[in-house]
């Protein structure tokens, strides 16, 4: 039987209880082939609400994490991770737990004169705990299984080892840290003469930073694959330290510049994998540091272009569910338009109007603004509810033809933000095949500004407006006026 490939396998948390076997795998089956799945549960029956899917491919694992994470499945937001063996996730909240341990072991009076020279956490290690190197998926293990195992001791295949091991594994660690309190001592001695070497492999200009490296590759492959442009001294995929998976860049040291100058030169030619290869120069930890901070601090989304993709259903995913074929065609090509359109730097997305499609012909501007004052609660206020009509169609009351789409205006953006969130894709307000769609209006800022302009004109010649120019331009005649009755009372 061919083994598992245990580096393909993630881990779903937040399930329902009602989550079959054959929902997982349909649900899951769209990111590539499953080889097992495993609905974990307690020796009573009683599940615990996660599960573990085994891809045959870890890239499969990859897009199921993208795409179905805090995604909704049988109407819950599921959280979808990598899956980690035991000993990792058990060494790791071991080493984070190291410091504390040992600050309460009893020190005896030989080393009373040590104390201010205790041993760091970072030098306490745990070689000495052992645990059983399993190959089942009782390995597997769970990053919040804690939440479930701090009240009642969890019985499923995922929980932590046993109390004896706890005590075991604690005096080991005392054991240890008493063990290398003198060894500390002559390593920090040892330090000081011998200081670490810094190596300066940046500010040589040979080492290239590489951005969008596929998930699968790895330092040997990487590295004969970048030996086209010069022999190399090494290359590092960078990996996470928890789960050892790639991040998705690495760093190539050639041994020339010329090597490392041709590579940054070709890096539209950079591909593998079918996956395009982002080079770059390598930046000293100072200055990515500044760079990170100039960002944040340029960064200003003047445009909210952020609020683009809110209200947008994905084809596949479990918004898209039962949606006409109709409505995802109107999606598709709106979605086009808002690409094409923000293009233009003069166009920005509203934070408080909301443009409405897919409207039914009959409905006009009233049931509009009612029925948007359904769902954004009593307490929002509703500026603007139209209905767009064509003037050139014209029925026999009068009124033009919809064109089937109308903007809301709110008053503030957490009101429109739940309006829209609330009917956007509601199969409950118009049809099943004919759902609202709606999302945030994009207007254009040239017009926004003569709008405001015209508006601003309109009120200083409005008599009733406060802002009326004519009582300022009485006023100042008045004003001008007095100096010159009283000049010549004084001369009569």
């Amino acid at each position: 039987m061919k083994k598992l490939n245990k580096k393909a396998r993630i881990i779903i948390r937040n399930l329902s209880f009602e989550a079959t076997y054959d929902d997982l795998k349909k649900h899951f089956s769209q990111y590539g082939k499953i080889k097992e799945v495993k609905i974990l549960a307690k020796q009573d029956g009683k599940r615990i609400g996660c599960a573990f899917v085994q891809f045959d491919h870890v890239q499969s694992a990859v897009k199921a994490i993208h795409y179905a994470n805090m995604q909704l499945f049988l109407n819950r937001a599921i959280v979808v991770d990598w899956a980690v063996p035991k000993n990792k996730f058990l060494k790791n909240i071991a080493e984070n737990n190291m410091k504390p341990q040992a600050k309460i072991e009893s020190v005896d009076k030989d080393d009373a004169d040590d104390q201010s020279t205790k041993p760091d956490s970072k030098n306490v290690t745990i070689n000495s705990i052992k645990m059983e190197d399993e190959s089942d998926d009782e390995k597997m293990i769970l990053y919040e299984n804690k939440l479930e195992s701090e009240n009642t001791e969890s019985q499923d295949e995922s929980a932590v080892e046993s109390s004896d091991d706890e005590n075991d594994a604690s005096s080991a660690i005392n054991d240890s840290v008493k063990q290398k309190k003198k060894s500390n001592r002559i390593e920090d001695h040892s330090t000081s003469k011998h200081p670490r070497r810094v190596f300066d492999d940046v500010n040589e200009g040979k080492t290239v930073f590489l951005k969008n490296v596929p998930f699968s590759v790895k330092n040997n492959e990487l590295k004969e694959y970048m030996e086209q442009f010069g022999p190399i001294y090494y290359a590092l995929v960078c990996t996470d330290r928890l789960t050892e998976y790639s991040k998705g860049t690495a760093f190539v040291k050639f041994k020339d510049i010329a090597s490392a100058e041709k590579c940054l030169s070709n890096d539209t030619e950079l591909c593998m994998h079918d996956q395009i290869i982002e080079a770059h120069r390598a930046l000293c930890k100072n200055e990515v540091e500044n760079k990170q901070t100039l960002k944040g601090q340029k960064v200003k989304d003047s445009r909210n272009l952020y609020l683009v993709k809110e209200g947008v259903v994905v084809a596949g995913s479990p918004a898209a569910t039962d949606v006409s074929v109709s409505d995802m065609a109107k999606r598709m090509k709106l979605e086009q338009w808002k690409s094409q359109i923000l293009r233009n730097l003069n166009m920005f997305v509203s934070r408080v109007r909301l443009v409405v499609h897919n409207l039914p012909p009959n409905l006009d501007d009233a049931q509009l603004r009612q029925l948007f004052k359904d769902f954004s609660g009593p307490k929002a206020v509703i500026k603007e509810a139209r209905v767009m009509r064509d003037l050139k169609t014209v029925d026999a009351a009068g009124r033009g033809k919809s064109k089937e789409y109308g903007f809301v205006a709110f008053t503030t953006h957490e009101d429109a933000l739940k309006a829209l969130r609330s009917a956007n894709n509601n199969p409950n307000i118009f049809s099943k095949n004919r759902r609202p769609i709606v999302g945030f209006s994009i207007e254009n800022r040239i017009m926004v500004n003569a709008k405001k302009r015209r508006i601003e004109k309109s009120r200083e010649h409005n008599p009733l407006c406060s802002k009326y120019k004519g009582k300022r331009e009485a006023v100042d005649t008045k004003e001008k006026e007095l100096p010159k009755k009283r000049v010549r009372k004084m001369k009569k």
